[in-house]
This record gives C-alpha cells, structure tokens and sequence, in this order.
C-alpha cells in the first residue's frame, strides 16, 4: 500500500532525523494483514530521492529484521494464476491499481536476496525489471532465489520487439516515438495507458527462466564487474596539471615540492578557494532552466603525516592576507559609525525635547530628521570562516553575498559538532545538503526580538581534510542522505621528501586571487546583487550535450550511485571555474570572459572522468566494500588469487568459508552477482528431482 502522506493523517509522518518530512509511505504487511515495516520516500532538494526503512517494533530507522515481499497479504489470499515481481514498489503499486497481484522486494534492487520469498514457492512468477542492465541483474538475483523455493519463473525482457509480438496478440500496439526509454517499468507502462489485458499478453509472452548447469560464461551479456568492491585501496590517479593555466600548473608543483605535500592536496586547495571567491557572482547556464553556482567541496584524505595542512596553508595564507585589509577598513568604518551614531543620538535628543515642548503648547510634533535616525552599522566583509554555527554562518552571508568558503584543517571536527549547538537531529545535515545547491535560505526562530535572516543565496564552498577512519565513520557509515556525494574526494599516494630547491613564488597566486576577489556581482530586477550568468560557447556547448545524454547510462552501483548523480552539475561548475582561472592567470590582463570555452568544458570532463571519479571510488572503497559484507570481500579476493571459471556455494564452505552458514554464503555470492562478478546457474544433477547444486559462473572480464 502507497500513501502519499501530505494527503494523510499526520499519524502516518515519521519525521526522519535528518531528511525531515517524508512524501511517500509504502507500508509493508505480513499474510495476516498486519503493518511489519515501512518505507519512507524523502524528496531531496536537488530533487532527488532517499528511501529510509522503518521497524515501528523498535522504533528504529532500520529495517525489520524478516522482510517479506511487498503486499504478502495480497499474495497469500489470491488464487490469481499471474503474479509479477517488479523492481520496486511503485510498479507494483502501479500494477495493483489494475487488480493485478504484484509484489518487489524490501530494501531495493541491491537487497532481493535479503527477501524471505518462501511465500512464493512452488507459484508460478512473472518477473518484470526495470529497462536497464541493473534491472537485468535484479531480475536474475530475484530468480535465484524463487528457484530455491522451487517457483516455476518467467522473465519480461523489455524490448520494443517483444512488447510488440505480445501486444499483437490481443489485436494492440504501443508506439514509442524514440524507442524504448531507459529504466521503463510497469509504472511507466500504465502511465502511458496500459490496461490489465495489455500487462497479461505481456506475461504470457514472458520467457521460462532456467539457469542451465551447462551454461557459458563466455558471452557478451556479462556488464562490467564493479571492480572496486574487491579492493578499496584503487591505485591513485595521477593529477592532470595540464588542465590548469600553465602558470597556475607550475606553482602547484613548486608548492607541492616545497612543502613534500603531494600535488593533489595543492591543486585542490587552488580549485576550492578560486570557486569560494567566484561564488555567487558568476552562475553557468545549461540549457532549459538549469544553472550551476560554482560551489565546490573538497575533502583531503590521509594520515595525519601525508602533508594536507601543508599543501593549504600557503593559499590559506593569501585568504587570510587579503581578509586582513577588509579589517582594516571594517576599523575605519566603525570610528565613522561612532561619530556619526553619536551625531545622530544629539539630533535625537534635541528632537525628542522639541516634541515635549510642542506637546506642551498644544501644537503638532516635529517629524523625526532623518540625520536624527542611528545609521546602519558597517558590515563585516570577509572571505572565509573556520569554526561557526549555522545561526552564525547566516549572520555572515546577508554581508557577503558572495558567499564565503568553509574551511577546516581538520573535517572531523565539523562533522562531529553537527546538531551539537542547535539541539536538533539531523538540521546540521539537511542545512548543509541545501547550502550545496546554493538556493534561498530563511531562519525564522529569532532571539532577544531580533528580525528573521533572509539568505538569497546559499553560496559556501568547502575545503578541509580527514584522516581515512575518521571519513569512514563520520560521512561514509550510516543512512545515505546524500551528503558524502557532495564532496569531491582527493586522496593520493604519500610523496617522499626532498630538500626543496628554492620556495616558490607565490605572485602568481595572490594576483590570481585578487582578480578573482574582485569580481563584481550583477544586479536584479529589484536593484539587489544577483549574479552574472554565463552561457557556453558553442563548441563548449557541443562538448557537454552528447556526454550530458549519455552519462546516466554509465550509473555505477551502490553508494557510488549517489556520487555519480552529482557529476553532471560538477562538471558545470568545474568549467566555470576554469574558465575564470584562465582569466584570472592571464599575464595579459584580457577582459573577463563572457562565455564558457570549449577547452574549459573539455578540461572539467577529463577532470571528473580521469581523475575524481576514480579518487572517488578509491575513497569510497572501504566503505562500501568491506564493511558491507566480508564474506563477499573475501570471495572476491579469491576470485581474483585463483580466476575459476565458476564456483559453488558447498565448495566455497568445504574450503575457506568452513565457519560460514550456507545461507551466509549464498547471500554473499548474490551480493556478488549484484556487482557483475557472478551469475547463477543451478541445475539438478541428471534427471533426479534431488536438491539444486548452487553454482555460479564467474564473469569473464575477471579471468584475463
């Protein structure tokens, strides 16, 4: 059952601590009826979706701890011969709204094997995935597991051709304009007018599905084996230094051969502070309505030897340089503020005692001067903070329009202090997810009569670094809100020292940040800053479209997904930058550009492509890979020590895995097949009716 709960009662809205209100609530029922578990749908800012488990036993944002196919009420009291497993309760919800029989899986397309699908046993099912290859995958884990229970399972294989001979047969057709979209479901399906009849000539043109004890793992329909669950520890990319202005690219490796700090660390520091003193006075434009602020977050990975604090602090130097002569003014400003408040309370005092006099004679009160009124205290320009509240942070930003960047030797220390001071769950968090987007912003809780804060953009860029365990336990552990996907990751190898030849001159630096500092913000309709937007240039544009269309397509797995999702509004930002580093190291001092060049757009995909992408999977390893099943980690490691062409749950048990249960087991391998590095291909022996070997093809990308 779906509620939608802005349509419910109140009751139903189990507030998250830190996603907040939910949208969605699929609600999961035993064969008696009985609410066991939830699913809450969270409607993220960036428009996004989190999905959160809810056990109402213990009161836990968790899952419950047997999980049962989705309406297992509706199964177990139907004597419907058509039973569809989808990819998701929406499709199923789709489907019931037909008076079809459907179910799916709790805990997503990952987490099938995790399904007690006892229920289903000896049915027959229809299994409907999404278009895609993760669907297919899906599909095949779900399979795995019916066939155990000794279901007879049919597999839709979406196609225009087959959607076709099916419909032909009740005398129907569907026409699809630009072929069969990615990721079309069941949901999809009855959005476009599908009927139950339309869904069952589907069905019975569903494929049996066997997994043949002979078959091959040498064929093409093998996707590409997620390689990085076998090993977190992905070697280092080599930072490109030729995507930064030639002389921008010999600081970087002066810095970082005079500090011992590998270059990485320097370049990131460059790329965080330029976009902190672009902010808000520059937006890139996309197409449609889309636009990018170029707000970046870096986070600089390693042990508490490998030179991060170093590799920042020659540029944190230069922030801090030219913050000091903001002081310096704020100081002059204040003694004109002084003098002129205390001109101003004279006049209003000479004032107030006109007005008595007045009063006293009958006649009527002089109106206020305005040189009688206090002036306005001077703002507090500034260009970066260390250590605030959010409270505090919002009280910087009306004065700094721009935005001003986050920085922190130590992430950790921010991390941890989340919800620390403002006495909430999770409005560190759901603050800071917001802050990413660079939107509107409000705080309307007000002390001591002070008035509300209006923000009208959220601009803060971020720079900091954390010790490996300290990341793992504070952004990659715990419920996915999308945070950790918001930051870029940089984490190098160590670089061994040597006695620099010289220190490096910093000149083109400070000239780079000074021009930077002094851009100037547009104007909008109502005269108040706004930013100045900046199309592509035509070719730049040609570059980004064709990688924009076809990137979705290559969506990796698991947390990764969430990273990957933030890839294309990156690349935006990543171009804007570089094309206001370009101009801001240019010798010549040309004007400031007024589009984005091909080359920027060129540089910021080969950036994200060739280097953050893989950083990223490098940091998001460990987390992903070990902590979340050993057992899988330590098949795969085997996998790759002796490349079998295939391998079976008992051998794995009689060898390396004796103290694991056989359940553990299978539940690794599926985990497995998951990432692309196993298929299952159980068969009985000969012609008896005994008990199924568990055996599973190994992928032939693994066996080079």
């Amino acid at each position: 059952m779906t509620v939608k709960l802005h349509k419910a009662p109140y009751s139903l809205a189990k507030a998250h601590p830190r996603l907040g209100t939910p949208s969605y609530l699929y609600v999961y029922k035993d064969s008696d009826g009985q609410p066991y578990g939830y699913i809450y749908r969270f409607d993220l800012a960036d428009g996004g979706k989190s999905f959160q488990p809810y056990d109402p036993v213990t009161d836990q944002w968790q899952m419950p701890p047997r999980r049962l196919p989705y309406q297992a009420d509706r199964i177990h009291g139907s004597a419907d011969d058509l039973l569809i497993v989808t990819e998701g309760e929406k499709a199923a919800d789709a489907l019931l709204g037909l008076g079809l029989v459907a179910t799916t899986s709790m805990g997503g397309s990952n987490a099938a094997h995790k399904t007690d699908w006892s229920l289903l046993a000896g049915r027959s099912v229809v299994i409907w995935p999404d278009h895609d290859q993760a669907g297919m995958a899906y599909a095949q884990s779900v399979a795995a597991k019916l066939l155990e229970q000794g279901a007879r399972v049919s597999l839709i294989t979406p196609s225009l051709e087959g959607i076709k001979a099916a419909l032909d047969t009740i005398g129907a057709s569907m026409a699809f304009k630009a072929g069969l979209p990615a990721k079309w479901d069941a949901a999809d399906a009855v959005a476009d007018g599908w009927t139950a009849a339309y869904v069952r000539a589907l069905a019975r043109h569903a494929a049996p599905y066997e997994l043949p004890h002979k078959a091959s793992a040498a064929n093409d329909d093998w996707p590409q084996p997620d390689r990085h669950f076998l090993d977190p520890a992905l070697p280092a990319p080599a930072f490109p230094l030729d995507t930064l202005p030639p002389a921008l690219a010999h600081w970087v490796e002066a810095t970082s051969e005079a500090t011992s700090a590998p270059r990485d660390y320097v370049a990131a520091s460059l790329f965080a502070v330029s976009a902190s003193l672009i902010g808000n006075s520059r937006t890139i434009f996309a197409f449609g309505q889309w636009t990018q602020s170029p707000i970046l977050w870096f986070a600089l990975v390693g042990a508490p030897s490998a030179g991060k604090s170093p590799a920042m602090r020659p540029i944190m130097q230069t922030m801090k340089a030219i913050e000091a002569e903001y002081g310096d003014v704020l100081q002059q400003d204040l003694r004109d503020y002084e003098t002129t408040k205390q001109e101003a309370l004279l006049k209003h005092e000479a004032w107030a005692k006109a007005c008595k006099d007045a009063v006293a004679k009958g006649q009527p009160a002089p109106r206020l001067p305005e040189d009688a009124m206090e002036p306005q205290a001077p703002e507090h320009k500034r260009l970066m903070v260390t250590d605030a509240t959010i409270e505090a942070l919002c009280r910087a930003l009306p004065a700094n329009p721009r935005g001003l960047l986050i920085y922190r030797d130590e992430l950790a220390g921010w991390l941890s202090n989340f919800d620390r001071y403002n006495g909430t769950r999770g409005g560190d968090r759901a603050f800071w997810l917001e802050a990413y987007e660079g939107g509107t912003y409000s705080i309307d809780r007000v002390k001591n009569g002070e008035k509300p804060i209006f923000i009208p953009y959220l601009g803060t860029s971020i720079l900091g670094g954390i010790q490996p365990d300290r990341l793992k336990k504070l952004l990659l552990s715990g419920d996915d809100d999308g945070l950790n996907a918001r930051f870029l990751y940089v984490c190098p190898d160590p670089v061994k020292r040597r006695v620099p030849k010289g220190p490096p001159c910093h000149e083109i630096l400070e000239t780079t940040l000074r021009r930077l500092e002094g851009l100037k913000m547009g104007t909008n309709d109502q005269g108040k800053p706004a930013p100045i937007t900046l199309k592509m240039a035509q070719e730049a544009q040609a570059i980004f479209n064709p990688w924009w269309e076809a990137v979705a397509d290559r969506a990796p797995m698991g947390r990764l997904a969430g990273w990957w999702g933030k890839i294309e509004g990156r690349a935006l930002r990543l171009a804007l930058t570089l094309s206001m580093l370009d101009w801001a190291a240019d010798s010549l001092k040309g004007p400031e550009p007024t589009d984005i060049s091909a080359s920027a757009m060129q540089r910021a995909l080969r950036l994200l492509e060739d280097y953050f992408w893989p950083m990223a999977q490098r940091a998001f390893g460990e987390a992903d890979g070990q902590s979340s099943d050993p057992i899988a980690l330590r098949i795969a490691r085997h996998i790759e020590a002796k490349k079998p062409e295939s391998l079976s749950v008992r051998d794995l048990r009689r060898t390396f895995l004796k103290n694991e249960t056989t359940k553990a087991v299978m539940d690794a391998c599926l985990t497995l097949s998951g990432y692309h590095w196993l298929k299952p291909a159980f068969a009985r022996q000969g012609e008896t009716a005994g008990r199924e070997s568990k055996r599973f093809l190994v992928n032939p990308a693994l066996r080079p």
